[in-house]
C-alpha cells in the first residue's frame, strides 16, 4: 500500500526502448480493456474550486482517460472517462460516475473501469455493483503515445497545474488488462487483490500489469505480473537526463 500526498505519483511508460516486455501499456486502450484500483481517497483534503478537486487513480494522459475521484457540491464521486472520435473527426468525452455516500466515505474502495469495443460501452463499478454507458459511431482516440499514471493524470511540467490532478489518499492495488474482464473475473481480482499467487492464476497473455504495491524500492513499485511494467516514481529532475531510455 502507498500513501500519496498530492505531490507524488507514479508512471508506467508506453513501451520499453529495448523491448523488455512483450505486453505493454502502449496499445491497451485501442480495443477491450479493464482498469482496476483499490484505494481510500482522503476526501477531506480535496477542495472544490482548487487543483485538488479531482485526483487521478489510473489514467492515460492527453485527453485524460481512466479512473479518477472528485468532489463537487459537497458530494464525493468516482468516475471513468474516455474520449472518442467519430468518422467526421468529431471528438466527444464519454464520462460515467457514481456517488459515494457520507456514511461510506472513510471505507476502502475497489473500482473498475471496463471498455467493450464491439458493443461501444464502458462500465464503472466495484466487485458487485456496475453501471454502464454506451456511445455510437465512434472509437477511442489514439492513446498509444500516452503514459500510464498512478496517482495523477499528468505530472509533466508542460501540463497546466489545473489538469495534473494529483491524488491524495491510499492505493493498495492496481491492475491493467487488455481485455474486458467478466463480472466473475472482477470478483476474483477483488477477492485476491493482495495475493500475488492468486493473481497469477488469473493472468493470461492480455494482462499488462498488476501489483499489490508491496514489493518496492525508494523509486519503483514492482509489477507482480513479471511483465516488467513497473511503476516508477515520477521525478522531473531525474527523468530529463534519462528520457532517452524510455523511448
Amino acid at each position: 500500500m502507498i500513501k500519496l500526498n498530492g505531490r507524488d505519483c507514479y508512471f508506467v511508460i508506453p513501451e520499453s526502448k529495448y523491448g523488455l516486455s512483450d505486453v505493454v501499456p502502449k496499445y491497451v486502450t485501442e480495443n477491450d480493456f479493464t482498469f482496476a484500483v483499490r484505494c481510500k481517497p482522503a476526501w477531506d483534503k480535496m477542495r472544490e474550486g482548487t487543483y485538488s478537486q479531482e485526483g487521478g487513480l489510473v489514467i492515460k494522459n492527453g485527453m485524460h482517460m481512466g479512473i479518477s475521484c472528485f468532489v463537487n457540491d459537497g458530494n464525493r464521486y468516482f468516475k471513468c472517462t474516455l474520449w472518442v472520435k467519430d468518422r467526421k473527426e468529431k471528438v466527444e468525452c464519454i464520462e460515467h460516475h457514481f456517488i459515494v455516500s457520507h456514511e461510506e466515505k472513510d471505507k476502502e474502495y475497489f473500482i473498475t473501469f471496463r471498455h467493450d469495443f464491439k458493443e461501444k460501452r464502458m462500465v464503472i463499478g466495484n466487485y458487485d455493483f456496475f453501471r454502464e454507458k454506451t456511445y455510437k459511431g465512434a472509437s477511442p482516440i489514439d492513446y498509444s503515445g500516452s503514459w500510464l499514471w498512478i496517482g495523477a493524470a499528468n505530472a509533466f511540467n508542460s501540463c497546466d497545474d489545473a489538469h495534473k490532478h494529483y491524488y491524495r489518499g491510499e492505493i493498495s492495488f492496481v491492475g491493467v488488462y487488455g481485455r474486458y474482464l467478466s463480472d466473475e473475473e472482477i470478483k476474483k481480482v477483488y477477492d485476491n487483490s493482495q495475493s500475488v499467487w492468486h493473481q497469477k492464476q488469473l493472468q493470461d497473455e492480455t494482462t499488462v500489469l498488476f501489483s499489490n504495491l508491496q514489493t518496492t524500492t525508494p523509486y519503483k513499485i514492482y509489477d507482480d505480473s513479471d511483465n516488467g511494467n513497473h511503476l516508477i516514481l515520477y521525478d522531473e529532475a531525474w527523468l530529463k537526463p534519462n528520457l532517452y531510455f524510455f523511448h
